[in-house]
């Protein structure tokens, strides 16, 4: 409701998805966010059940406003985009111009970029570091030091027994984390199926940008344009 109903703010929203892959988002976002609260609720029921006939002309002007960032952004030399379809938010793509140098500024990461498109284009726009995503590689988002790691991973893998015993047979278990290494993630999988537990790695799909790793799918804030997590699709085979 944040666009149709100029509702920024109130945190409400819904998808329309196929049960599979509505399963497999209310598995992430029961990780990531909290309830809407009852106030919020109720805006939303009278935005949806009230007047509805503004709807359409807000989404051809947002729909014109995309159009137009997307070619303007495709002229820039070097920079390139690609037209959202369910948005009118732009990734710009600057892999062309890292380590060039623009107006005297050597272009280093999308914190350079943003900050002379600033100065020179006098256009403002958010560089993913912001998000976490390290310029220099991408994959890396933190540091941690190895005795911390191995102190979450045995508490994972604790997590995951526990979980596994009230799954029937036939039943699907999915392990995700809000980690995006998936060096640990597929580390810990594996040793759970290694104590002989009686689940079998099933193979996914996402239309997500993804990386597939050994035993699930690894999504990085810099590919899927998102928050970075991990995820694993186990079936119980047995009892």
């Amino acid at each position: 409701v944040s666009k149709s109903y100029a509702m920024t703010g109130w945190r409400i929203g819904y998808a329309a998805a196929n049960e599979h892959l509505a399963k497999v988002m209310g598995n992430y976002l029961s990780h990531s966010t909290g309830a809407p609260s009852s106030i919020a609720q109720w805006a939303a029921v009278d935005a949806l059940a009230g007047p509805q006939g503004g709807i359409n002309d807000m989404r051809a002007a947002f729909e014109a406003r995309r159009n137009y960032i997307v070619e303007r952004m495709n002229t820039i030399e070097g920079v390139s985009c690609i037209k959202p379809q369910g948005a009118f938010y732009v990734m710009m793509n600057l892999e062309q111009l890292i380590g060039k140098e623009l107006y005297g500024v050597t272009i280093r990461n999308g914190d350079d970029f943003a900050d002379l498109f600033l100065k020179k284009g006098l256009v403002a726009v958010v560089p993913c570091s912001g998000f976490g995503v390290a310029g220099e590689n991408p994959d890396i988002k933190l540091l941690r030091k190895e005795e911390s790691l191995a102190e979450l991973s045995a508490v994972q893998l604790s997590i995951l027994r526990t979980c596994a015993r009230y799954v029937a047979p036939g039943g699907d278990l999915y392990y995700s984390t809000c980690s995006v290494f998936a060096e640990e993630n597929d580390a810990v999988v594996e040793k759970f199926l290694s104590e002989g537990a009686p689940f079998a790695v099933q193979e996914e799909t996402s239309p997500l940008p993804h990386k597939n790793t050994r035993c699930g799918m690894q999504f990085l804030p810099h590919i899927s344009m998102g928050a970075g997590f991990y995820i694993a699709h186990l079936r119980k085979v047995s009892s």
